[in-house]
């Protein structure tokens, strides 16, 4: 596995006692990182797939969309 890979691996890795920012920031530096993720939460957004939403659901999309939103900005700068 190259080291470009492996950096967005890790990048993507979420570690033991890491907060969700912090989980966030790793992910905004790289931009291998960023192009994964972003796919990931546009697939998780999706509430097409479930087949019932919860509040629970809807709030999570928000999440997501918002670490989307933050990725795309990164990404067009």
């Amino acid at each position: 596995m190259s080291m470009r890979v492996t950096n967005a691996v890790d990048k993507l890795t979420k570690h033991r006692g890491q907060s969700y920012s912090e989980y966030k920031a790793r992910v905004l530096s790289c931009h291998d990182a960023m192009l994964v993720k972003r796919e990931d939460l546009r697939t998780n957004s999706d509430l097409r797939r479930l087949k019932g939403i919860s509040e629970k659901d809807i709030a999570r999309t928000a999440k997501y969309m918002v670490f989307y939103s933050e990725i795309e900005a990164k990404l067009n700068d």
